[in-house]
């Protein structure tokens, strides 16, 4: 708007005012039908930022199961002692899913006890907060990212029986996708060898029997 305003001798102010006006001119009023309304008009469908590469329906899926673990333990962090074994920072997708859930983690771990928050005398006496997770990351659009991993629920389960098949089922896909993304890099030694390792809990989790309270 800036370089327009200059070449054609248009106070900027008065420039900014009247494209706001195009985008709401219009919308939402009668006797306009959709068709009608120019794209900019429109409330855009898709609201991933400008060179953001667009998820696969197997990536977003996997994006629902990653939200859905977090938001289990953020609701009933007592389940992460069962699970702790086979899940890592590394079984969810780079970028603030893996940030939020590397940052999550360390807090259970604490709130539970690892051999290293005992032994420096780290560990905490509060219940895990994802609030504190949250707000760590300083961009605002990170926050909402972030705050959206702790809030998918599972809806509809109610049965103690299919909620613990669920969350095996949720950890499983976790653990296979996590597995495909390692076979995707097997020149890496490094990654030859955390493939090893997910095949040896994959195999461990498929027989594991989780149990929840009721």
């Amino acid at each position: 708007m800036t370089a327009v305003s200059q070449k054609y001798f248009i106070p900027l102010d008065i420039l900014k005012k009247e494209v706001a006006s195009y985008d709401l001119a219009g919308v939402g009023t009668p006797g306009r039908s959709e068709e009608e309304e120019t794209p900019r008009m429109r409330k855009p469908e898709n609201t991933q930022a400008a060179g953001e590469r667009k998820l696969s329906k197997v990536e977003r899926a996997q994006r629902k199961n990653e939200r859905l673990l977090l938001t289990w333990l953020s609701d009933s962090p007592e389940v992460y002692p069962q699970i702790r074994e086979y899940i890592s920072k590394d079984d969810f997708s780079e970028g603030i899913p893996r940030r939020t859930a590397e940052k999550y983690l360390n807090l259970l771990n604490k709130y539970y006890g690892d051999a290293l928050s005992e032994a420096s005398g780290d560990a905490l006496s509060k219940p895990v907060n994802p609030g504190s997770v949250i707000s760590s990351f300083e961009d605002e659009k990170e926050q909402q990212e972030a705050a959206r991993m702790f809030e998918e629920h599972l809806i509809g389960i109610t049965d103690t029986r299919e909620r613990e098949k669920a969350l095996k089922d949720v950890l499983v896909s976790i653990k296979r996708q996590e597995l495909n993304r390692l076979m995707e890099n097997t020149a890496d030694p490094k990654a030859l060898t955390a493939m090893i390792q997910a095949r040896k809990q994959l195999a461990l989790l498929e027989q594991k029997t989780f149990h929840l309270n009721g």
